[in-house]
């Protein structure tokens, strides 16, 4: 049953109930009242009647009886009058033959009246011996008429009063259940996503308030639904919740890109199932484990554990993930587990030992050439030519080592500024080819061919950085050749999505590499010649790769065994 019926049948039954009572009253109240009225007219009109005929009864005057008899039923409201002596004769009456001939039974309240005539009699008693009685019939059917109406009308205005109360209780019912209805819409459009919904407010009563707060709260929900949906949508981490029955309820994209599956394909799944995807989808050689590992090392958010659960992903590219677990308070959200992709952490954990390792290794090399030759000296016995010798070594790897060192500095530089230490202006490209080349040894410089292709070009670049880059490239290019080979040194020009690059290329004719040397040749302290031959550090190459970076600029290098190598440094032009 609905609300609005349960109201209305309510507020009748209520009315319904307080008016019969009321009328029970009210008919009793007329009831009694007319009741006691009759009895005190009936007992005093057969009272007067009896003491009328005293002195007619007991001289027999059947003449003055007959008259007396006639006088009294001259009442309106007296049907009949009958006249009886002691031994039961009939000796006067009057009225009509229907009401004389009906047995009398005298009646004792007017409720026991059915005919309409309240039957009464008294007896003609003189000094203590009875002569006879009298009997009348005093009319009451219009009291009982009147006593019908009254019931009559009370049942009506009773009726009326409850139809008035049933149609304000349907008006009553139709508002409350129509808000309620509202309420009960916005509750289904909360729970089924929809949140922010509205539900239309009127009036200014106690349910506008409720339906107003419902709005400010579906409003806060909705907020708090995109503020949570943005986090997990946006988050580099993947989520993933199970809800009590431990079914997966929420997966967020980053979690799908980082296993490199769909939604769908977790969405619904129980634990062990989920378990069994992840154990499927990972490295053997750092396989997931089980849920209850990754609670025992999260442990709770009271006492939370500092230990890591990582697995590795089977598809390439190979990702390390770590996983940490938070028990939730709702059904819908029991349990959540929380995806980080480590991988680049651990790359560059790895690549910090490689390059700790290379560059002890690189340090070590002329520091242990040093100390040497520095004990040969202090503990033994030198020619002069042969110290001069000596000293000659130790001043070359002492250079070595200077320059290992610069480097590093000027990488470490790089890195930590980002580009914000350099001191960039407007130059021209072929300027800083003349600076960078006019900086070499004049034994160098005839084996260093310059050309210039078109008109020169504007840049914007910090001019120092650049002619460290170009002079690595040409000291390179010098190095790997040979004494008698010359090193090309051009500027070119070419235009791409509307945008005009200029570069300059350092082209030799030396050893060269394979393709497999030079996916390597940008790496720190890589080196191509692992005989010794050629000096170096190995971050030439490094240094002018995070350098054309800096200024937005791209390199390019192209190489062949026992050919050469050519390198292209590009710039935006300004003009």
């Amino acid at each position: 049953m609905s609300f609005r019926s349960k109201t209305i049948i309510g507020v009748a039954f209520i009315e319904a109930v307080s008016l019969t009572l009321l009328l029970i009253a009210m008919m009793g109240f007329l009831r009694d009242s007319h009741e006691v009225q009759v009895q005190r007219y009936s007992r005093a009109t057969v009272s007067n009647f009896a003491s009328m005929i005293q002195d007619s009864l007991l001289s027999m005057d059947l003449a003055r009886l007959q008259s007396f008899s006639e006088e009294v039923t001259t009442e309106s409201n007296i049907v009949y009058a009958r006249i009886i002596d002691s031994d039961e004769r009939n000796l006067a009456h009057s009225g009509t033959s229907e009401m004389l001939d009906r047995l009398f039974t005298a009646d004792t309240s007017l409720v026991a009246v059915d005919d309409g005539v309240f039957d009464i009699s008294a007896e003609v008693i003189v000094a203590g011996q009875r002569y006879g009685r009298v009997e009348i019939g005093i009319a009451v059917d219009e009291i009982q008429a009147m006593f019908g109406q009254t019931l009559l009308w009370g049942l009506s205005i009773a009726g009326g009063e409850m139809l008035l109360v049933a149609l304000f209780s349907l008006a009553l019912g139709v508002y409350l259940t129509r808000q309620l209805a509202h309420l009960k819409k916005g509750a289904e459009k909360l729970s089924s996503g929809d949140l922010g919904y509205q539900v239309p407010v009127r009036g200014d009563d106690e349910l506008a308030a409720t339906a107003e707060a419902f709005n400010v709260m579906s409003s806060a929900l909705r907020i708090r639904g995109e503020q949570l949906s943005a986090i997990f949508a946006l988050s580099p981490d993947g989520f993933l919740s199970l809800d009590s029955d431990d079914s997966v309820r929420m997966v967020n994209p980053s979690l799908c890109s980082m296993l490199g599956i769909a939604a769908e394909t977790l969405l619904g799944k129980k634990a062990s199932q989920l378990e069994t995807l992840l154990r499927d989808m990972s490295s053997p050689a750092q396989p997931f484990e089980s849920i209850s590992r990754v609670l025992e090392l999260s442990g709770d958010q009271a006492s939370p554990k500092t230990g890591r659960c990582i697995f590795e992903t089977a598809l390439m590219p190979k990702r390390s993930l770590q996983v940490l677990a938070r028990r939730g308070n709702g059904s819908e959200v029991a349990l959540l587990l929380h995806f980080r992709d480590i991988s680049h952490e651990r790359q560059v954990d790895r690549m910090k030992s490689e390059f700790l390792s290379t560059a002890a290794h690189e340090l070590r090399t002329p520091m242990s050439s040093i100390f040497g030759f520095s004990e040969v000296l202090l503990h033994t016995q030198q020619t002069p030519e042969q110290q001069r010798e000596i000293l000659g070594i130790i001043h070359k790897q002492s250079a070595l080592l200077v320059r290992i060192v610069n480097d590093l500095l000027d990488l470490s530089r790089i890195e930590a500024f980002a580009g914000k230490g350099l001191s960039l202006t407007e130059t021209s490209l072929q300027q800083v080819v003349h600076e960078s080349i006019g900086g070499f040894p004049p034994q160098q410089q005839p084996r260093i061919k310059v050309s210039f292709d078109g008109d020169d070009r504007l840049i914007i670049a910090d001019v120092d950085k650049l002619q460290q880059a170009l002079t690595n490239l040409v000291s390179n290019a010098c190095k790997y050749s040979k004494n008698d080979q010359p090193v090309f040194v051009r500027t070119a020009s070419r235009q791409h999505s509307g945008v005009v690059w200029v570069g300059v290329e350092v082209v030799d004719q030396g050893v060269g590499m394979s393709d497999e040397e030079m996916k390597h040749c940008f790496d720190r302290f890589w080196r191509a010649d692992r005989s010794g031959h050629f000096p170096g550090t190995g971050l030439g190459l490094s240094l002018v790769k995070e350098i054309v970076e800096l200024h937005d600029g791209q390199i390019e290098l192209f190489s062949r065994p026992g050919e050469g190598t050519r390198v292209t440094m590009w710039f935006r032009s300004t003009v």
